[in-house]
């Protein structure tokens, strides 16, 4: 039988709602699984599988293994839901993990985490994940369940970032007060 609860390699984290819950009401990350990673895809598709036989005639009563939804998608592909894939995500699985409990953050000495700031789109860093099967207003599939994150290092941050270096664009404020009343 496959271990459905096992540790990802060195991953990074994107949308991590970790210290606060998402607009689903869960904590929850989205982690992007470098394609080269064989040893966690491997472990995810093996608990994936397991999970499916384990509940093949009960909760997937007639769906066959490729028809069920399942939690890793192909970044240089599509969303389920339609659109790409930011760029963030060639090159990567994308996994999305989550859970109604608040989990355990880490550093890297196990020490934890409690500055919020610090985990941000782009950290890198692993994940304790328990893979299942769902079963909600009739869609069944097989999902992760966060457990636990353990952050490694601070890659460059995901998305739109600002620098104050962004306003140097040769404009001049007047300092002239009756200029001001004009906006």
């Amino acid at each position: 039988m496959a271990e459905t609860k096992f540790n990802t390699k060195r991953v990074r984290f994107s949308y991590p709602h970790l210290f606060q819950k998402d607009q689903n009401d869960k904590y929850s990350v989205q982690l992007l699984i470098p394609k080269t990673d064989d040893v966690t895809m491997g472990k995810l598709k093996a608990a994936c599988k397991q999970v499916y036989l384990d509940h093949k005639t009960d909760v997937f009563k007639g769906l066959e293994f490729d028809e069920v939804n399942k939690p890793y998608h192909d970044g240089d592909g599509r969303k389920p839901k339609g659109g790409a894939y930011g760029p963030e995500a060639k090159g990567m699985w994308v996994v999305n993990a989550s859970t109604n409990s608040k989990i355990s953050i880490v550093d890297r000495e196990r020490n934890k985490v409690i500055d919020e700031d610090t985990i941000y789109p782009g950290v890198y860093g692993r994940a304790n994940i328990t893979v299942a099967t769902y079963n909600m207003n009739g869609n069944k599939g097989i999902k992760c369940y966060l457990n636990g994150v353990m952050t490694y290092t601070y890659g460059e941050r995901i998305g739109n970032v600002f620098n104050a270096d962004d306003f140097d664009d040769g404009y001049e404020d007047p300092d002239n007060e009756e200029e001001d009343d004009i906006l």
